[in-house]
Formats: C-alpha cells, sequence, structure tokens
C-alpha cells in the first residue's frame, strides 16, 4: 500500500511522532506540515491509498474532504481538534484520541502496543507538562529535551536503535542536556528580565506576561515573580505572520480556548494561534 505520513514539522513530539510511523510502515513517505503552511493539495493526497495525520490536523472541513478520496488515519491528542470531532454526526476518518498523552506515546501504543520507551516517555511528558511540578522536570524531561532539540530536526535524525529501545537508558543524554540547561537557564533568565513585559486583561481578561523572542519555552520565566500571572504569551514574526505560543500559569485558564477561537488550537495548558497583525495578538 502506498501511504503518506505526514507529522507536525516543529516539535520534537512531532518529529519523534514521524519516527514511530517510519518504525511501523518502512515505505511510508513522509512529510512534515505546520499550522502556518499551506493546506497540502488534495491532488498530491490522492496520488496515496492511505494517508496518515500524526501530530497535527487540517481544519476539519478539509479532512473530510480527503476522507472522501483516500483511507485517512488520524492519531491526535489536541482537545481543540477533538472539540470538532464530537460535533460530527459520524467521523469519516481513522481516529485515534488521547489527551493524556503525546502523539508519538500515543502513536507507539496504537502500532506497538505494551511499554512505551523510556526515551519517547520523555518527549511526551514535556510535550504535555504532565510533570511540571515534579523534581523530574528539572533533572530529567528538560534536560533530555534540550539534548534531543541538538541532535534531532526531523524524523530521519531520531537514533531509534536507542530511542525505540525498551531497555534504553538514556543517561547520557540527560547529562549532556543538563549542560545545556545551565546555559538556557541563564538566557532565559536574561530575556525573561528585559524583554517581557505585562498586558492587562488579555485575551479580555487575562493578565499576560509576554515576551517576543522565538526561544519561548515553559521555564522562560523561572527566574520571574509570576504569582499574579494567568497566562504567558510568547510570539516571533514567521513567514509573514505572527506565530503565538500560550501557556496557562493556572489550572482555571485554558489556553486551547483562546487559541481555538483565533484559528489555532492546542492542550488547556499549551497552545498556539498565528495572526497577520501585531495588534491583535493580545485582543
Amino acid at each position: 500500500m502506498k501511504r503518506l505520513g505526514i507529522y507536525h514539522s516543529k516539535d520534537m513530539d512531532g518529529y519523534v511522532s514521524g519516527a514511530v510511523l517510519k518504525h511501523k510502515f518502512p515505505d511510508i513517505e513522509l512529510v512534515g506540515w505546520d499550522y502556518a503552511d499551506e493546506l497540502i493539495p488534495l491532488s498530491k493526497l490522492m496520488k496515496y491509498e492511505h494517508v496518515v495525520m500524526i501530530d497535527v490536523t487540517f481544519p476539519i472541513d478539509y479532512m473530510i474532504e480527503v476522507a472522501e478520496h483516500v483511507e485517512l488515519t488520524v492519531i491526535d491528542h489536541h482537545i481543540s481538534f477533538k472539540k470538532q470531532v464530537d460535533k460530527l454526526k459520524k467521523v469519516p476518518f481513522n481516529y485515534f484520541y488521547d489527551n493524556s498523552i503525546s502523539a508519538c506515546e500515543l502513536g507507539w501504543k496504537h502500532y506497538f502496543g505494551g511499554e512505551v520507551p523510556k526515551c519517547i516517555e520523555l518527549v511526551g511528558l514535556y510535550d504535555t507538562w504532565r510533570s511540571s511540578n515534579t523534581s523530574e522536570w528539572k533533572k530529567s524531561i528538560i534536560p533530555f529535551k534540550l539534548y534531543s532539540y541538538s541532535v534531532v530536526s526531523s524524523p530521519t535524525d531520531v537514533p531509534i536503535n536507542k530511542w525505540f529501545d525498551i531497555s534504553y537508558d538514556p543517561t547520557q543524554e540527560i547529562n549532556e542536556g543538563k549542560i545545556i540547561q545551565r546555559y538556557v537557564k541563564s538566557v532565559n533568565k536574561s530575556l525573561a528580565n528585559q524583554q517581557s513585559f505585562v498586558v492587562n486583561d488579555a485575551y479580555g481578561k487575562y493578565k499576560a506576561l509576554c515576551i517576543n523572542t522565538n526561544l519561548f519555552s515553559s521555564d522562560m520565566f523561572d527566574d520571574v515573580d509570576t504569582k499574579d500571572i494567568d497566562i504567558f504569551v510568547g510570539f516571533t514574526y514567521n513567514k509573514g505572520k505572527w506565530s503565538v505560543s500560550l501557556r496557562s500559569n493556572s489550572e482555571d485558564v485554558d489556553v486551547s480556548d483562546i487559541a481555538f477561537r483565533r484559528g489555532g488550537g492546542g492542550h488547556k495548558g499549551a497552545s498556539g494561534f498565528q495572526s497577520h497583525n501585531f495588534q491583535n495578538i493580545f485582543l
């Protein structure tokens, strides 16, 4: 069967998800896609018998159209897309969803079952913020994340002989990541203190701590007093649009709703959207 795998091209969960597809289907053709990109034309998708989308989704109406012409499988963990699927009377594609884990973990469980390899789990823990309030976050999850971005920028870079081995111990990767971590912490402290600013009543009612940087991450404001902040906002100019990343700093704030109303999506704690106008980023 001629297959196309479409993975999210902008984060580690997407890269490892693509590698999971390649591990399952060695002959699959992979293509990265991001929400800021143009839609892949239907004429191209129809050249394949089976299209698998993992960690990324097209607009729901277009996916319904695609499913009329090819077998479509969607492996996703974003609550914003699930809300759209739930409105359908009948889902016309194979749909596998679980927002309690990352897409690469979900893909592994779907195709291989059993225990998830430790490296895939570490990627997933960061992507979903599952252990952000534990000592493991600083000691292993963040270091592994930093190391992984130093060596992986596509699914073909993923060292599957190690990372997909259930028995593999990623201590070396974590230790190398701790070296990177010390540098990043210094950079984050400088950026946060010099370039961040507060927007009151952001998105109608929230107090937001904002920063213009393409280095935005969940630990950007570790050295800043954020007890009165509802959300963090990172933004950068990319391909003619402002790319906006949102992170919740309160259990009561679901940033996926904010992003969805602006054409984006994601998770309760971490989401994003695109804006053509700078003035609209905080409205």
